[in-house]
């Protein structure tokens, strides 16, 4: 767990982006982006003044402006905190979001500045839902050069299925496929018992809608190509 304080004397918007950055490429399981707060009795609020620190005089006595970040400037780390909590630290996209960094043109924190302004810009407010999230990184990833909105499709799938309870997949990354008409009747029936699924029953348990499937285009997180089920 890794704790970076945003409005900290003699820091600017670039210095703040290196230090977010650096943190980042520990790899910690979590990354927290917090903003100073000015508590009664400690030593900055005494110098407040003398280093130019304005801060909300309610609690908890957040910063808002110093000489070195004014208003507008941290306000800009706001869509970045909010992206980082939805993306990394929620666990939720282990196989989309590294892809995606790979594939950004620069640092980590201009990517999570990047989404949040994106997400903020699409009428998203501070507690999205899982689904609008992921349609919002599907929407932005699939954008960037290099990135096959159709890998994207398959990582999100993986990550959405592997994160939540009932095997439910958005509309948004749902596609009709041929395949799907020849799947399910066999599932249904129990012909495809005993074909290589890593479960007991699987007719039985598809009748009972306690088993579904995901068709994947790209390979993504079993073989090199190819389509599997």
């Amino acid at each position: 767990h890794v704790d970076l304080i945003a409005g900290l004397p003699y820091e600017d918007e670039a210095s703040f982006a290196a230090s977010f950055d650096r943190a980042f490429a520990l790899g910690p399981h979590q990354l927290q982006l917090g903003f100073l707060k000015l508590l009664r009795g400690s030593a900055l609020r005494a110098r407040a003044g003398k280093l130019g620190l304005q801060y909300d005089p309610a609690p908890p006595y957040e910063v808002r402006a110093t000489r070195w970040l004014r208003p507008a400037a941290l306000d800009r780390l706001k869509p970045a905190e909010r992206a980082l909590g939805w993306l990394y630290n929620s666990g939720r996209y282990p196989r989309a979001l590294p892809e995606l960094l790979e594939r950004w043109q620069g640092g980590a924190f201009a990517f999570f500045a990047a989404f949040g302004s994106f997400a903020a810009a699409q009428g998203a407010g501070e507690h999205p839902a899982q689904d609008a999230v992921a349609e919002l990184l599907f929407l932005f990833g699939g954008s960037l050069a290099g990135m096959s909105p159709r890998r994207l499709r398959d990582l999100l799938c993986l990550d959405l299925l592997s994160s939540r309870r009932g095997g439910r997949l958005p509309g948004f990354l749902r596609v009709a496929d041929p395949d799907h008409g020849r799947i399910a009747p066999l599932l249904r029936s129990g012909a495809a018992d005993g074909k290589g699924l890593p479960v007991e029953q699987p007719g039985a348990k598809f009748h009972a809608g306690q088993l579904g499937f995901c068709i994947l285009y790209s390979g993504a997180g079993c073989c090199s190509g190819g389509r599997a089920l």
